[in-house]
């Protein structure tokens, strides 16, 4: 498997606190504050039943793809970071206007939103302390209800409720909603095939096995 680089989750913490259900003002959704249509270019469905930028997992990948994308384009994390915040067609229009592709003197000319001139100072203060915390005094203390054990997909029907899923399974409802946040109905969306997978903890996986007709 993959390791998302650090760096991905200082970001997310400048962006929302790792908080699943946050909204901006701007109507950008979850841990990494996609709007609709950023959401829909990096493949990722939002209706009225599934909202998958709050699902954690395909959210950071499109996080990751979306970064780096805009580094692509503009050559530079900074105004990657810049482009994160702001938009990347702002920040093309702040290229051509002060005719300069470094963030800082697009920053020192006044060429970016106010926002967006904190945003990337943030980032880099976030990435000092979270790379030398202890040298700073500061502890990680994480609680049990927020660790994340290992994980796998289980396919089950589209359409359903999770409350029949838990009733059928015995596992509680609370750990199918926890895994499943982009389900914000509490439903599976409907599929081609007639099956979704939808994420539970490795050690509820057992249940889903011994039921699997039930369900």
């Amino acid at each position: 498997e993959n390791e998302v680089p650090s760096e991905l989750f200082y970001l997310a913490m400048i962006e929302s606190g790792f908080v699943t259900h946050a909204r901006s003002r701007a109507k950008a959704v979850g841990v990494w504050q996609f709007v609709k249509g950023t959401a829909r270019n990096y493949r990722m469905d939002v209706n009225s039943v599934v909202d998958e930028r709050r699902n954690w997992i395909k959210a950071t990948e499109a996080a990751a793809n979306y970064l780096k994308d805009l580094n692509n384009v503009f050559g530079s994390w900074y105004l990657a970071l810049a482009a994160y915040n702001a938009g990347e067609y702002k920040i093309v229009r702040s290229i051509m206007k002060g005719k300069t592709r470094d963030f800082w003197s697009l920053a020192e000319g006044g060429l970016l939103p106010q926002e967006t001139m904190d945003y990337v100072p943030k980032f880099l203060a976030a990435h000092i302390v979270g790379k030398n915390y202890k040298r700073l005094g500061f502890e990680l203390n994480i609680e049990p209800k927020d660790e994340w054990a290992p994980w796998e997909t289980v396919s089950v029907p589209s359409g359903v409720r999770l409350t029949d899923i838990s009733k059928v399974t015995a596992v509680p409802l609370e750990v199918l909603q926890r895994w499943n946040r982009d389900l914000i109905k509490g439903l599976t969306p409907a599929s081609d095939s007639g099956n979704v997978d939808i994420y539970v903890p490795k050690s509820e996986v057992a249940k889903f096995e011994s039921a699997h007709d039930q369900v």
